[in-house]
């Protein structure tokens, strides 16, 4: 009998054997040195199995998402939660104002950042991408069960994070991608109701809104259950709303949870948007004993979140505009400045998608 390939057993967590093919991936060992250097660079390796592009970034430690999943959901101090979205909410507006789309999960694609200097460049939001290091620096290995917990009491040095992987990244003004890769519970609307458009920089926004709502509380603002489109739909107008009305009328099963746009049958249980910020931010804040949102911040969260979380993507703010939202001037960019030591030069001007 013959096969199209070798054959190996899975294992959990472990890249696929066969991917390293012509075509595929190239075989990398710790150790390895490329262009004879450390120092941040760009280039590509020629080899048996293709051209590769490399992009070599700053050493980094774990990863956000890791972090939270290791400290078992439990909120973080509002000083690092609000700092943590402030860094998330610039990085996407720099990478915007370079002319690319990111399209990621900016909670899992986060580094926490190892000792970082930027007063050799310019403009401070250009860390997120870009960092020299004059020679490979030994990183001290930290546990992220740990982390959080840390981050919460020596949060000014150790919640400095870096975006990183940039493998779905593209310009939108020089190809079309129609195709999100971002995962189903911050996958942008459009790319089921509009999958011939191609994507762009409101896609962007709708994943960053559900990881700042994440970031601020133990959970995403849509369910961590969805087990398809229809799925993800319905608990996308349980949160946000009516959905466009020709979207709505090209949603075969939407009649299963609604009895019209937006009107949920009679005697579902539905999870409107403020009940999910009690359960996912205030309640485990209380639980805990810490700190909770007050009413004032409250609101101004609620009216950047939903200037984000829009079916038309054209309708949504973009990222400069998100940055000079009140939430993110009185309350969240205050304390990304105090975590990194120096003033953020949040500039007023629109940028591309606004």
């Amino acid at each position: 009998m013959s096969t199209h390939g070798p054959l190996y057993e899975h294992i959990e967590d472990v890249e696929r054997l066969d991917y390293y093919r012509s075509g595929g991936y190239h075989t990398i060992q710790i150790g390895d040195i490329f262009q004879n250097r450390y120092l941040l660079d760009r280039y590509d390796i020629e080899e048996p199995n293709g051209r590769h592009s490399c992009l070599v970034t700053t050493p980094a430690r774990c990863i956000l998402a890791d972090a939270v999943e290791a400290a078992d959901y439990t909120p973080s101090k509002l000083c690092v939660a609000r700092s943590l979205a402030a860094q998330l909410a610039m990085a996407v507006a720099h990478i915007h104002e370079l002319g690319y789309f990111h399209g990621g999960e900016y909670l899992a694609l986060a580094l926490f950042a190892h000792r970082v200097t930027c007063g050799h460049i310019p403009n401070p939001r250009q860390i997120f991408i870009w960092e020299t290091y004059s020679s490979c620096q030994t990183l001290t290995p930290i546990q992220p069960s740990s982390f959080m917990t840390i981050m919460d009491h020596q949060f000014r040095t150790l919640v400095k994070i870096i975006l990183s992987d940039f493998g779905t990244a593209f310009c939108p003004s020089q190809e079309s991608v129609c195709v999100s890769c971002t995962p189903l519970q911050v996958r942008p609307p459009e790319a089921r109701f509009a999958p011939t458009e191609p994507l762009s920089y409101p896609s962007d926004i709708w994943s960053l809104g559900c990881m700042i709502w994440a970031v601020l509380g133990v959970r995403p603002v849509l369910n961590s259950w969805l087990f398809g489109w229809d799925d993800a739909t319905m608990d996308q107008v349980d949160a946000v709303g009516p959905l466009p009305d020709e979207w709505w009328k090209s949603w075969e099963k939407g009649s299963k949870w609604f009895a019209g746009n937006g009107k949920p049958i009679e005697g579902r249980h539905v999870e409107a948007f403020k009940q999910r910020f009690e359960d996912a931010i205030q309640e485990p804040r209380r639980k805990m004993g810490t700190e909770v949102i007050g009413e004032e911040e409250r609101d101004a969260l609620f009216e950047m979140i939903r200037g984000m979380l829009v079916f038309s993507p054209g309708d949504r703010l973009s990222a400069n505009r998100i940055l000079q939202t009140e939430w993110m001037r009185k309350w969240a960019v205050p304390e990304a400045e105090r975590t990194w030591g120096q003033a953020w030069s949040c500039s007023s001007r629109s940028v591309r998608g606004s």
